[in-house]
């Protein structure tokens, strides 16, 4: 029935698709604490070819942060080529601390801005979205 601030209420399935946007954005901001502690700088990049380091775990944990993010993105279905892309729109170790927060700020935005049109076309179909909080992400700043 009718949800009570107006709007048919969300299916399950529907409110759970805009609900993998904050998933994403999350995954993106604690790779982006991940980063900065483990993977920045030049020592980051050296450590992150040495397997068992924190540097080395980052990059396992930068594959995962990539499926999360690509599968949202494209709707479920992540082919390998896919996950190669979405990898490499993420930081890898040494990059650069501007380099890294541009490309997680623009990974969000491509989230946040998904999630924007599933809201609207969902409003739009008479259906109540006011309960689904928006995907964003505040970087802490920082990095060697």
């Amino acid at each position: 029935g009718p949800a009570s601030s107006g709007g048919t209420q969300l299916p399950a399935g529907e409110a759970s698709s805009l609900g993998e946007a904050n998933s994403a954005a999350a995954a993106v901001r604690d790779l982006h604490e991940k980063w900065k502690n483990n993977a920045s700088g030049f020592l980051g990049w050296v450590a992150s070819k040495l397997p068992g380091t924190d540097a080395s775990r980052y990059e396992n944990r930068a594959n995962v942060a990539a499926q999360i993010v690509g599968s949202y993105l494209e709707g479920g279905k992540l082919m390998e080529q896919d996950l190669i892309r979405y990898k490499a729109m993420l930081p890898h170790a040494g990059e650069l601390a501007e380099t890294a927060r541009q490309k997680m700020d623009a990974l969000v935005s491509m989230v946040a801005n998904r999630q924007k049109g599933q809201k609207a076309a969902l409003a739009g179909a008479g259906f109540n979205v006011s309960g689904i909080p928006n995907a964003s992400v505040t970087f802490t700043p920082g990095g060697k």
